[in-house]
Protein backbone atom coordinates (compact mmCIF):
# COMPACT_ATOMS: atom_id res chain seq x y z
CA UNK A 1 0.00 0.00 0.00
CA UNK A 2 1.58 3.36 -0.99
CA UNK A 3 2.43 5.78 1.79
CA UNK A 4 0.36 8.94 2.20
CA UNK A 5 2.30 12.12 1.55
CA UNK A 6 2.20 14.57 4.47
CA UNK A 7 3.59 18.07 4.89
CA UNK A 8 4.55 19.09 8.43
CA UNK A 9 4.51 22.78 9.31
CA UNK A 10 5.78 24.31 12.57
CA UNK A 11 4.68 27.92 12.25
CA UNK A 12 6.65 30.54 14.18
CA UNK A 13 4.19 33.43 13.70
CA UNK A 14 2.36 34.44 16.89
CA UNK A 15 -0.40 36.69 15.52
CA UNK A 16 -3.74 34.97 16.27
CA UNK A 17 -5.65 36.46 13.31
CA UNK A 18 -2.99 35.45 10.79
CA UNK A 19 -2.66 32.00 12.32
CA UNK A 20 -6.41 31.36 12.15
CA UNK A 21 -6.54 32.60 8.58
CA UNK A 22 -3.83 30.09 7.71
CA UNK A 23 -6.10 27.32 8.99
CA UNK A 24 -8.76 28.29 6.45
CA UNK A 25 -6.20 28.66 3.67
CA UNK A 26 -4.65 25.27 4.34
CA UNK A 27 -8.07 23.63 4.45
CA UNK A 28 -8.87 25.10 1.05
CA UNK A 29 -5.53 24.02 -0.43
CA UNK A 30 -5.88 20.44 0.82
CA UNK A 31 -9.54 20.31 -0.23
CA UNK A 32 -8.71 21.47 -3.77
CA UNK A 33 -5.78 19.05 -4.10
CA UNK A 34 -3.16 21.82 -4.31
CA UNK A 35 -1.52 20.40 -1.17
CA UNK A 36 -1.25 16.86 0.19
CA UNK A 37 -2.31 16.11 3.73
CA UNK A 38 -0.85 18.52 6.30
CA UNK A 39 0.06 18.45 9.99
CA UNK A 40 0.49 21.96 11.37
CA UNK A 41 1.77 23.13 14.76
CA UNK A 42 1.43 26.75 15.86
CA UNK A 43 1.46 29.04 18.87
CA UNK A 44 -0.65 32.15 19.44
CA UNK A 45 -0.01 35.17 21.59
CA UNK A 46 -2.62 35.67 24.32
CA UNK A 47 -6.21 35.57 23.05
CA UNK A 48 -9.56 33.79 23.23
CA UNK A 49 -10.78 31.78 20.23
CA UNK A 50 -14.46 30.90 19.87
CA UNK A 51 -16.41 28.61 17.56
CA UNK A 52 -18.52 29.98 14.72
CA UNK A 53 -21.82 29.64 16.59
CA UNK A 54 -22.61 29.84 20.30
CA UNK A 55 -24.33 26.76 21.71
CA UNK A 56 -25.52 25.71 25.15
CA UNK A 57 -23.62 22.43 24.63
CA UNK A 58 -20.28 24.22 24.70
CA UNK A 59 -18.52 26.50 27.11
CA UNK A 60 -18.22 30.25 26.71
CA UNK A 61 -16.16 33.06 28.24
CA UNK A 62 -16.64 35.85 30.76
CA UNK A 63 -17.06 38.79 28.44
CA UNK A 64 -16.70 41.43 31.15
CA UNK A 65 -13.39 39.99 32.36
CA UNK A 66 -12.07 39.63 28.81
CA UNK A 67 -12.92 43.26 28.11
CA UNK A 68 -11.31 44.43 31.36
CA UNK A 69 -8.15 42.43 30.64
CA UNK A 70 -8.19 43.60 26.99
CA UNK A 71 -8.00 40.03 25.70
CA UNK A 72 -8.57 39.66 21.96
CA UNK A 73 -11.50 37.44 20.96
CA UNK A 74 -11.36 35.76 17.55
CA UNK A 75 -13.57 33.32 15.66
CA UNK A 76 -12.34 30.12 14.04
CA UNK A 77 -13.90 28.20 11.16
CA UNK A 78 -14.81 25.16 13.27
CA UNK A 79 -17.50 24.67 15.89
CA UNK A 80 -17.27 24.26 19.64
CA UNK A 81 -16.84 26.66 22.53
CA UNK A 82 -14.15 29.11 23.62
CA UNK A 83 -10.51 28.29 24.30
CA UNK A 84 -7.70 30.37 25.79
CA UNK A 85 -4.44 30.59 23.84
CA UNK A 86 -1.09 31.86 25.06
CA UNK A 87 2.53 30.99 24.36
CA UNK A 88 2.43 28.10 26.82
CA UNK A 89 -0.17 26.35 24.66
CA UNK A 90 0.72 24.41 21.50
CA UNK A 91 -1.99 24.30 18.82
CA UNK A 92 -2.03 21.34 16.47
CA UNK A 93 -4.00 20.83 13.24
CA UNK A 94 -4.41 17.79 11.00
CA UNK A 95 -5.75 18.29 7.47
CA UNK A 96 -6.55 14.81 6.16
CA UNK A 97 -8.05 13.62 2.89
CA UNK A 98 -11.53 12.13 3.15
CA UNK A 99 -12.41 9.53 0.52
CA UNK A 100 -15.68 8.38 2.04
CA UNK A 101 -18.82 9.86 3.62
CA UNK A 102 -18.75 12.52 6.31
CA UNK A 103 -17.15 11.01 9.44
CA UNK A 104 -19.04 11.23 12.69
CA UNK A 105 -17.72 13.84 15.13
CA UNK A 106 -16.47 11.06 17.44
CA UNK A 107 -14.65 9.37 14.55
CA UNK A 108 -13.06 12.67 13.49
CA UNK A 109 -11.86 13.49 17.00
CA UNK A 110 -10.62 9.94 17.54
CA UNK A 111 -8.74 10.17 14.23
CA UNK A 112 -6.97 13.38 15.21
CA UNK A 113 -6.34 12.69 18.88
CA UNK A 114 -4.68 9.28 18.44
CA UNK A 115 -1.47 10.80 17.10
CA UNK A 116 -1.28 13.25 20.01
CA UNK A 117 -2.03 10.51 22.55
CA UNK A 118 0.69 8.24 21.12
CA UNK A 119 3.19 11.09 21.04
CA UNK A 120 2.50 11.94 24.69
CA UNK A 121 2.88 8.26 25.62
CA UNK A 122 6.34 8.33 24.03
CA UNK A 123 7.17 11.19 26.41
CA UNK A 124 5.92 9.29 29.47
CA UNK A 125 2.46 10.88 29.74
CA UNK A 126 -0.55 8.52 29.91
CA UNK A 127 -3.10 10.56 27.93
CA UNK A 128 -6.49 9.34 26.69
CA UNK A 129 -9.12 10.49 24.20
CA UNK A 130 -12.24 11.43 26.16
CA UNK A 131 -15.37 11.80 24.00
CA UNK A 132 -16.71 13.96 22.70
CA UNK A 133 -13.67 16.19 22.07
CA UNK A 134 -11.04 16.14 24.83
CA UNK A 135 -7.69 14.62 25.63
CA UNK A 136 -7.35 13.95 29.37
CA UNK A 137 -4.52 12.89 31.67
CA UNK A 138 -5.45 11.40 35.05
CA UNK A 139 -8.93 12.92 34.87
CA UNK A 140 -7.72 16.40 33.89
CA UNK A 141 -8.17 18.09 30.53
CA UNK A 142 -4.99 18.95 28.60
CA UNK A 143 -6.50 19.38 25.13
CA UNK A 144 -9.80 20.43 23.58
CA UNK A 145 -10.64 19.76 19.94
CA UNK A 146 -12.84 21.08 17.15
CA UNK A 147 -13.37 19.85 13.59
CA UNK A 148 -14.60 20.69 10.12
CA UNK A 149 -15.08 18.39 7.14
CA UNK A 150 -16.23 18.23 3.55
CA UNK A 151 -16.64 15.29 1.19
CA UNK A 152 -12.89 15.53 0.47
CA UNK A 153 -11.15 16.90 3.57
CA UNK A 154 -11.20 16.55 7.36
CA UNK A 155 -9.69 19.19 9.66
CA UNK A 156 -9.24 18.28 13.31
CA UNK A 157 -7.41 20.82 15.43
CA UNK A 158 -6.87 21.28 19.12
CA UNK A 159 -4.98 22.85 21.98
CA UNK A 160 -2.26 21.26 24.10
CA UNK A 161 -1.56 22.85 27.47
CA UNK A 162 2.15 22.71 28.27
CA UNK A 163 2.96 25.77 30.41
CA UNK A 164 -0.15 27.85 29.87
CA UNK A 165 -1.32 30.48 32.38
CA UNK A 166 -4.10 28.46 33.99
CA UNK A 167 -5.02 31.32 36.29
CA UNK A 168 -6.02 33.46 33.32
CA UNK A 169 -7.61 30.50 31.54
CA UNK A 170 -9.86 29.70 34.50
CA UNK A 171 -10.72 33.36 35.06
CA UNK A 172 -11.76 33.84 31.44
CA UNK A 173 -13.32 30.55 30.33
CA UNK A 174 -16.66 29.06 31.35
CA UNK A 175 -16.35 25.28 30.83
CA UNK A 176 -19.23 23.17 29.53
CA UNK A 177 -21.13 20.94 31.91
CA UNK A 178 -19.17 17.84 32.89
CA UNK A 179 -15.79 19.18 31.83
CA UNK A 180 -12.96 18.23 34.21
CA UNK A 181 -10.43 20.77 35.50
CA UNK A 182 -7.53 21.69 33.23
CA UNK A 183 -3.84 21.03 33.82
CA UNK A 184 -0.54 21.64 32.07
CA UNK A 185 1.50 18.70 30.85
CA UNK A 186 4.37 19.87 33.02
CA UNK A 187 2.38 18.54 35.97
CA UNK A 188 3.37 15.03 34.82
CA UNK A 189 6.75 15.69 33.22
CA UNK A 190 9.07 18.67 33.37
CA UNK A 191 10.94 17.40 30.31
CA UNK A 192 8.44 18.62 27.75
CA UNK A 193 8.20 21.62 25.46
CA UNK A 194 6.54 22.51 22.17
CA UNK A 195 9.48 21.50 19.98
CA UNK A 196 9.77 18.14 21.69
CA UNK A 197 6.06 17.44 21.22
CA UNK A 198 6.33 18.30 17.50
CA UNK A 199 9.25 15.87 17.19
CA UNK A 200 7.26 13.13 18.93
CA UNK A 201 4.10 13.65 16.84
CA UNK A 202 6.22 13.67 13.66
CA UNK A 203 7.74 10.33 14.63
CA UNK A 204 4.29 8.86 15.35
CA UNK A 205 2.98 10.04 11.97
CA UNK A 206 5.96 8.51 10.19
CA UNK A 207 5.49 5.21 12.05
CA UNK A 208 1.78 5.32 11.09
CA UNK A 209 2.60 5.14 7.39
CA UNK A 210 2.89 8.75 6.29
CA UNK A 211 5.69 9.85 4.01
CA UNK A 212 6.88 13.02 5.71
CA UNK A 213 7.92 16.10 3.74
CA UNK A 214 9.16 18.94 5.97
CA UNK A 215 8.95 22.33 4.31
CA UNK A 216 9.90 25.85 5.30
CA UNK A 217 10.22 29.55 4.60
CA UNK A 218 6.95 31.44 4.76
CA UNK A 219 6.10 33.23 1.52
CA UNK A 220 8.00 30.79 -0.72
CA UNK A 221 5.96 27.68 -0.08
CA UNK A 222 2.74 28.76 -1.85
CA UNK A 223 4.46 28.73 -5.24
CA UNK A 224 6.20 25.48 -4.38
CA UNK A 225 2.92 23.94 -3.22
CA UNK A 226 1.17 24.73 -6.52
CA UNK A 227 3.58 22.59 -8.50
CA UNK A 228 4.78 20.35 -5.66
CA UNK A 229 7.89 19.55 -7.63
CA UNK A 230 10.49 20.10 -4.93
CA UNK A 231 10.97 21.25 -1.36
CA UNK A 232 12.85 24.24 -0.06
CA UNK A 233 15.31 24.91 2.73
CA UNK A 234 14.71 25.32 6.41
CA UNK A 235 15.79 27.88 8.98
CA UNK A 236 16.71 27.69 12.63
CA UNK A 237 13.93 27.73 15.20
CA UNK A 238 13.33 30.72 17.43
CA UNK A 239 11.84 31.00 20.90
CA UNK A 240 10.58 27.42 21.38
CA UNK A 241 13.63 25.58 22.82
CA UNK A 242 13.95 23.87 19.48
CA UNK A 243 17.31 22.18 19.98
CA UNK A 244 15.77 18.79 19.30
CA UNK A 245 14.00 19.89 16.14
CA UNK A 246 16.25 18.72 13.35
CA UNK A 247 14.63 20.91 10.72
CA UNK A 248 12.68 24.12 11.18
CA UNK A 249 9.14 24.11 9.94
CA UNK A 250 7.46 27.41 9.24
CA UNK A 251 4.14 28.56 7.82
CA UNK A 252 2.82 28.21 4.31
CA UNK A 253 1.17 31.57 3.89
CA UNK A 254 1.73 35.24 4.60
CA UNK A 255 -0.73 36.82 7.01
CA UNK A 256 -3.58 39.26 6.51
CA UNK A 257 -5.37 41.73 8.75
CA UNK A 258 -8.86 40.93 9.92
CA UNK A 259 -11.62 43.30 11.02
CA UNK A 260 -13.14 43.05 14.48
CA UNK A 261 -11.07 40.02 15.42
CA UNK A 262 -12.69 37.64 12.93
CA UNK A 263 -10.41 35.10 11.31
CA UNK A 264 -12.52 34.20 8.31
CA UNK A 265 -11.69 35.05 4.69
CA UNK A 266 -15.36 35.84 4.12
CA UNK A 267 -14.85 39.00 6.17
CA UNK A 268 -11.21 39.73 5.44
CA UNK A 269 -10.58 42.50 2.90
CA UNK A 270 -6.86 41.82 2.63
CA UNK A 271 -6.50 38.05 2.67
CA UNK A 272 -3.30 36.95 0.92
CA UNK A 273 -5.51 34.77 -1.27
CA UNK A 274 -8.41 36.13 -3.29
CA UNK A 275 -11.91 34.63 -3.07
CA UNK A 276 -11.33 32.81 -6.35
CA UNK A 277 -8.32 31.04 -4.80
CA UNK A 278 -10.02 29.87 -1.62
CA UNK A 279 -12.51 27.41 -3.16
CA UNK A 280 -14.48 27.26 0.06
CA UNK A 281 -16.84 24.28 -0.27
CA UNK A 282 -20.53 24.95 -0.12
CA UNK A 283 -21.20 21.61 1.59
CA UNK A 284 -19.18 21.46 4.78
CA UNK A 285 -19.78 20.62 8.41
CA UNK A 286 -18.20 22.01 11.56
CA UNK A 287 -18.25 20.51 15.04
Amino acid sequence: MPKRELFICFDQARDPASNLLRETELFSKVDSGALPEVARFWVNSECLVRGEARSSKYGWYREDIAAKMKIRVLTRSTGGGVVFHDEGNLNWSFFFRNDGPFPSPKAAFDMGSKYIVKALAARGVDARFSPPNRIDVSGRKVSGMAARFTARTVLVHGTLLITSDLGKLNALCIPPSGCPPVSNLTEWTKEIDAAGVVDSVSAVLKDSGFEISRVGQTGQVCSQARSRTHLIGVSSARGLKAGRVRQQITGFFSGGCLPKGRASPRSCPCSPLGPEDLHLPSASRAC
